[in-house]
């Protein structure tokens, strides 16, 4: 939807006199500064209405008042677990009817949508303090002491797990055709992994047959850490990250890491979110449910070639934020991460590892171009501002349409593709885009 900028009183009643006067449509518009197709619009309403004032708008008038949307919008923004229903029924004992699908439609307007609220860890107070005091003591260390991290963490994949919120289309009495039903497994059915990375790349991953314990984890590390070490070339140093699980930090555990001389990086309680390896692990996720496996050995077989497929690249950008999650967590007072929304981390690590060369040059495609749509908004806006503020006439070429709708990407999401990622150094200044 556009809107040009409206013109005064005087100027369309100028317009009309004018008109009167036998002047052209052409030449009123030049006189004023007025494009001559707004200048016959004008003189078109004052020959049907015999007036240039704004009619009253067309259709029913919104069922809910000005006064009601701000009353609506501010109880949701106090509690953004209010109900329709609550909604409804306050507007009705402030005398206003309204159905549940008007609810919803006015606080779209306003910017608000239903959402299902994210699961994360709970956080009390010491751990509040715990992470705040880290991401302080940890903020201005050099990046090239993450790049010579390891870090790790379990993971399960669940063997039909992705697909259990689908929805199909289908046609009445169709719900028991295979494609349109999902596949279940008695008592679940999944793999539990273990795995690590660092910024040059994956490291191990294996598969936990069993349930895990300090002995077995003590194990896992023995087998798996240090070779993984010697394959990413870690230099001399070089700090391994886990979590606060009771297997890793047990005493026997802790000796067993002083005795083999590794250094580990100190972890406040209740941080997954703070963890890279939790978007490695989504990441893994992705590739997995678009190759369905059909039984437990299938899924251990595809995770592994997965894992083996992650480019380095991307394990290197998820360390590299690492940084901005410290600098979130310490804006908003040792409280969660705020991550980039899901489909703009999917885009980009199509940009980044995608396969096919045709799709990854199709999602490079889409990113530049909401880029550039968000900065060419961003001028109109600016340049509405100025003529807004002027009290000369408008020349033709500021008449220019300013558009109304929100820009695709906010200031903080292009913050995330410029400094997150060497995106446009890596791609837009390699061959990878040159086919």
């Amino acid at each position: 939807m556009v809107k040009t900028k409206e013109l005064s009183k005087d100027t369309r009643n100028k317009i009309v006199d004018l008109h009167q006067a036998g002047k052209t449509e052409s030449a009123i518009g030049k006189q004023l500064g007025v494009k001559k197709s707004t200048v016959g619009a004008i003189i078109r309403k004052w020959k049907t209405y015999k007036t240039t004032d704004n009619l009253p708008p067309s259709g029913a008038p919104r069922k809910i008042s000005p006064r009601g949307v701000k009353m609506i919008t501010r109880m949701v923004s106090k509690n953004p677990r209010t109900t329709r229903g609550d909604l409804v029924n306050d507007l009705q004992r402030a005398g206003t009817k309204v159905t549940k699908a008007t609810i919803s439609n006015t606080l779209r307007r306003q910017g608000l949508k239903s959402c299902s609220a994210r699961r994360v860890p709970l956080l009390k107070p010491v751990h509040v303090r715990a992470r705040l005091e880290s991401a302080r003591e940890h903020l201005n260390d050099p990046e090239e002491d993450w790049e010579n991290v390891i870090w790790s963490d379990e993971t399960k994949i669940e063997l039909f797990g992705k697909h259990s919120t689908c929805r199909v289309w289908r046609r009445k009495n169709a719900e028991l055709h295979p494609k349109n039903t999902i596949p279940t497994v008695k008592h679940g059915g999944g793999n539990m992994l273990w795995g690590c990375f660092s910024a040059k790349g994956p490291g191990r991953l294996i598969r936990v047959k069993e349930r895990m314990n300090g002995a077995m984890y003590r194990e896992i590390l023995s087998k798996n850490l240090l070779p993984s070490a010697r394959a990413l070339k870690m230099k001399r140093g070089w700090v391994f990250q886990h979590d606060n699980d009771p297997k890793h930090t047990a005493r026997a555990t802790k000796e067993w890491l002083r005795k083999k001389h590794f250094k580990v990086l100190e972890w406040p309680s209740q941080s997954p979110d703070l963890n890279p390896i939790e978007n490695l692990w989504r990441e893994l996720k992705i590739r997995v449910a678009q190759r369905p496996p059909q039984n437990i050995t299938a899924l251990e077989e595809i995770c592994m070639e997965e894992w083996a497929k992650l480019p380095a690249t991307v394990c290197k950008n998820l360390v590299e934020t690492y940084r901005k999650r410290l600098t979130s967590v310490i804006a908003n007072k040792g409280g969660g991460v705020t991550p980039p929304p899901r489909w703009l981390e999917s885009l980009m690590n199509a940009c980044f590892s995608e396969l096919d060369f045709s799709v990854r040059a199709v999602a490079i495609s889409l990113l530049m171009d909401l880029v550039g749509l968000t900065q060419s908004i961003a001028m109109v806006t600016a340049e509405r501002v100025g003529v807004a503020n002027s009290s000369q006439p408008m020349s033709p070429s500021q008449g220019r349409v300013a558009v109304v709708i929100r820009p695709p990407l906010t200031q903080g999401m292009l913050k995330y593709i410029a400094d997150s990622t060497d995106f446009f150094k890596v791609y837009f200044l390699s061959d990878v885009v040159k086919f």
